[in-house]
Formats: C-alpha cells, structure tokens, sequence
C-alpha cells in the first residue's frame, strides 16, 4: 500500500513533466536570419540582396546592391526587429560608398516575404524581399 502511495505521485509528476516538455513554446515571430532577395522602387530602382544575421533582436546585414541605372554597391547595416503579433518588425539603418540611409518594413506571418520604406535625405522608396535560403 504505501509503495502505491509513492509511485502513484511520481508517475503522475512524470506525465505532467513529459507532456510540458514535449508542448514547447513556438517564437511569437519568425526570425529574420537567413539569405534574402527582393527589389526597391522610388527615387532609384534595382534590386538587392543581402545576408541577415540574427541574435535576439539584433539584425546585422551585408547586401549586394544594384541600381537600374546604377553601380553595384557592397553594403552593410544593422537594425532592430520586434514582433508585432505574428509578424517581425524591422527598422534601421545602413551605407554603401560613405553614403547612409534608413530603413523599416514588417515580414508576413510565414517569414518568407518582407516588406518596407526605405529614406535617404530627401530620395525615399519602397523595397520587397524574399527568403532565398535559412530560418524560419
């Protein structure tokens, strides 16, 4: 009798313990890490593509940029993201060639597409991306 008493609870405590570990928390938001592709409009057209690392809510990027009527330019930058719902929020900034703009747009659901305006001074726009490759 009291060998049940004991290992009643147990198994018990060992079923709850089991079914929480298995019920892990998916991210409220995916992660932005990974290769991207996608296109810009406005004041200059052309198209970019970049390596986004993430840690936490950092984003740290190196792009291949190029104009329609332009150079291609080598570009880095950084930025912020947060969640906002199912989606990722990003906004920041980068340079190319000493010269610097800012960014912000928002991922669909999925993690595979972005969306933003881009600013620079008084040239502004608006880009499109995609996940070529890595997370979500």
């Amino acid at each position: 009798m009291k060998f049940n008493a004991v290992i009643i609870p147990f198994v018990l405590l060992l079923t709850l313990s089991t079914a929480l570990a298995a019920d892990k928390p998916k991210p409220a938001c995916p992660s932005l890490a990974g290769e991207w592709a996608g296109d810009f409009d406005g004041s200059f057209e052309g198209q970019w593509r970049a390596t986004f690392g993430q840690s936490g809510t950092s984003v740290d990027a190196s792009a291949t940029i190029t104009g329609d009527s332009g150079p291609r330019l080598e570009a880095e930058g950084s930025a912020e993201v947060k969640c906002e719902g199912s989606k990722t929020a990003i906004a920041g900034s980068g340079s190319a060639r000493d010269k610097s703009g800012s960014f912000s747009g928002v991922s669909d659901a999925t993690g595979k597409n972005l969306s933003g305006t881009w600013w620079s001074g008084n040239l502004f726009g608006s880009w499109r991306g995609e996940r070529v490759e890595g997370e979500p």
